[in-house]
């Protein structure tokens, strides 16, 4: 589930860097059960959640249960009322950031690709994209795809980060993604471990 030394690391961050956690299909499965998603509850409490910063308004999901949500329908069900309810409360906060967060992209070229291992079935995607467009949703942030791949549609702006372990494809490399947020826009980027700055400045 989490490993002894991923714990052990993160400990040692600053108390005044919040740590949130995204349930991955590594964490609860590729076929998520009630029983993986209690075991991901007990270490990390819940699977998805939102909160507020500044000028910031996150929805977190558990992208598994969406992508495949056939050993948890109810879990499914739960999460799906959930989230259109808390859309409605993000529009009604009137926060100039609406962002949706989540481990599986929704997609990684165009809002309407075919289905894959790496995206959102269409089946669940188009009704859902089309219900975060409603709500003022601008920003989908994902990983999963162990490369880098940024892509807008309609509105939205799909961005995938690659990976701080194994990359995959000829030209993808371990790095992490900053991104600044400031009440007048969103803006990222993705830094390769071996060009990490001796500083990252913030609005």
């Amino acid at each position: 589930m989490t490993p002894p030394k991923y714990r052990r690391i993160s400990a040692k961050l600053d108390p005044a860097i919040r740590l949130r956690h995204v349930a991955g299909n590594h964490d609860v499965g590729n076929e998520p059960t009630p029983e993986s998603i209690e075991a991901w509850r007990k270490i990390h409490g819940p699977d998805y959640y939102s909160f507020r910063e500044g000028a910031l308004y996150a929805i977190v999901l558990n992208s598994s249960l969406i992508h495949t949500p056939a050993k948890a329908p109810k879990e499914y069900q739960a999460q799906d009322a959930w989230l259109r309810a808390e859309l409605n409360k993000a529009k009604a906060s009137g926060a100039p950031h609406i962002v949706v967060i989540q481990h599986h992209p929704w997609f990684l070229a165009a809002a309407a690709e075919p289905d894959q291992y790496f995206n959102i079935p269409l089946a669940r995607r188009t009704p859902l994209l089309d219900a975060f467009r409603q709500a003022g949703v601008r920003w989908l942030f994902s990983g999963h795809y162990h490369r880098n791949a940024v892509a807008s549609d309609a509105g939205l702006e799909a961005v995938t980060t690659g990976p701080v372990g194994q990359p995959l494809g000829d030209e993808s490399r371990s790095g992490f993604r900053v991104v600044r947020v400031s009440p007048a826009a969103i803006t990222h980027e993705f830094t390769e471990f071996g060009e990490i700055p001796a500083a990252i400045t913030f609005p």
